[in-house]
């Protein structure tokens, strides 16, 4: 029985361990799941997640962009440099890639560089239905933008209540001035179609109508697009702080 009560109390030390695990984020994008023991000047210092009573292991503070501890909290060691000051430029920002569209002073618009998903832009019929009061822009500002970190959140600009949003039609002419800069086949391995199609086409917030909405096609063609009788692709825009 006392054998028992020592294998019951080590298996539940062994899953506490399991779960408070810290996540030390790297600069160049990798992640490490670990306990941090002690963190220096110029280390950090910390024990595999899967290795609890393992080998102390260390890594320089330099190459650390930051730390989720287990219960939640953050520590930032070194911003990540997220916009080189160049329109057209791609850059990293949270899981995705971005190209950016404009630089305004301190602050940039960039766009997905593929499909981040594929939905409707509503999924029951409705009057008067408009990007805005549709479930679409509702995705996009709550379940999309809750997958950043708290850092990346502070980067996002909320312009009245918009933080995440899709281009208009005119904005893609402007910005995407090529059919090939428009197509967005170039997500297969995140997304993939039921039917294996159009999956570079991806919505566009304007024009809207009362069950209609448009998309550009695969070939950077605009045409309308049944609100809830069709899915496309989703390429979010939003305006980010240098």
């Amino acid at each position: 029985m006392k054998k028992l009560f020592i294998i019951l109390i080590l298996f539940s030390l062994l899953i506490s361990f399991a779960q408070a695990q810290d996540i030390i984020h790297l600069l160049n994008r990798d992640r490490i799941e670990a306990i941090i023991t002690e963190i220096t000047a110029t280390e950090v210092r910390y024990r595999r997640a899967d290795q609890p009573t393992g080998p102390i292991r260390t890594i320089p503070v330099s190459e650390v962009n930051r730390i989720v501890y287990a219960g939640g909290s953050e520590e930032l060691l070194n911003e990540i440099p997220i916009i080189p000051p160049r329109v057209g430029g791609i850059v990293s920002f949270g899981e995705y890639q971005w190209r950016i569209l404009e630089i305004q002073g301190d602050r940039a618009l960039i766009l997905s560089e593929s499909n981040v998903d594929r939905r409707q832009m509503h999924d029951l019929e409705r009057g008067n239905l408009t990007f805005r009061n549709s479930q679409l822009f509702q995705w996009l500002n709550t379940e999309f933008y809750d997958m950043f970190s708290d850092n990346d959140k502070s980067r996002i600009i909320d312009n009245r209540g918009v933080k995440v949003f899709l281009l208009s039609g005119s904005e893609v002419r402007d910005y995407l001035s090529t059919e090939a800069n428009r197509n967005a086949n170039r997500d297969v391995d995140r997304v993939r179609d039921i039917n294996g199609t159009n999956l570079g086409s991806f919505w566009i917030s304007w024009p809207a109508s009362t069950n209609r909405g448009s998309r550009i096609d695969s070939n950077g063609q605009s045409f309308s697009a049944g609100a809830w009788t069709e899915i496309h692709g989703v390429r979010p825009a939003m305006w980010v702080s240098l």
